[in-house]
């Protein structure tokens, strides 16, 4: 750049996997005067719900926490139709918006950045419903934080897995990165798999997907953990974060 003044540090998202859902993450690095990149390095793949195996008797509740789920949730409602008469809970207005556009008006929408956040769609399915009610949950394949917090809660939770994530063929890594973002332990597997990725800050949304990290430390130049999976605690680890 003319002057010799550095280009903005950069930002590399291994996920979320579409444009639409990195955006709010993205946009919160850029207000901070951070170049983005996203990079996916994994792709999610629907997993079809059989209708026989959910509960005959329709649930009290059925709760969507990812737009991942909403493929083989409407395949489901096909061979359940009685189902999408269940007051469905979504996990953020984003989500909510999403699951009205495949044909279901959500009854409670929590807030909450709709990525690796249960805690906020738990408490408000639990002040929704009574001890022993049971929630229909389709889930990806290593999520279990939602159901964890509604069986504490005394809630009977069916989760059924509705899609999975496999190594994107098409992800190159980048020659240089000041902090990687991961935004699930799938893709902090996937880039720990890897030989031709470079040494850089990992930045981690989650509890899970920090303990993916942490084992290989070593890799990095550190890793750090979101307080919370929001944007703007992005925001916040970005201004701490050391870069040069």
């Amino acid at each position: 750049m003319s002057g010799g003044r550095k280009p903005p540090p950069l930002l590399v998202f291994t996920g979320p996997g579409t444009a639409r859902a990195a955006a709010p993450w993205r946009a919160a690095a850029e207000r901070r005067g951070w170049r983005t990149e996203l990079r996916p390095i994994t792709r999610t793949v629907p997993v079809e719900i059989a209708a026989g195996a959910v509960d005959r008797a329709p649930p009290a509740w059925v709760a969507v926490t990812s737009p991942n789920a909403l493929p083989a949730l409407q395949r489901l409602w096909q061979g359940r139709p009685e189902l999408r008469l269940v007051p469905h809970a979504a996990l953020g207005a984003a989500l909510g918006k999403r699951l009205a556009e495949a044909g279901v008006e959500p009854a409670l929408v929590a807030a909450g950045s709709g990525i690796a956040d249960a805690s906020a769609l738990a408490t408000e399915i639990v002040a929704a419903s009574t001890t022993g009610d049971r929630v229909l949950w389709p889930r990806g394949e290593r999520a279990e934080d939602l159901r964890d917090a509604l069986v504490g809660a005394g809630r009977y939770v069916q989760a059924p897995i509705a899609y999975r994530s496999e190594r994107s063929a098409e992800f190159r890594p980048p020659e240089a990165a000041a902090a990687v973002f991961f935004a699930s332990p799938e893709s902090a597997g996937a880039w720990l798999e890897r030989s031709d990725v470079p040494r850089t800050t990992a930045i981690a949304i989650g509890p899970s997907t920090h303990a993916e990290l942490a084992p290989a430390y070593a890799r990095f130049v550190r890793v750090v953990r979101l307080a919370q999976p929001r944007p703007d605690d992005l925001e916040r680890v970005l201004v701490e974060l050391p870069v040069g």
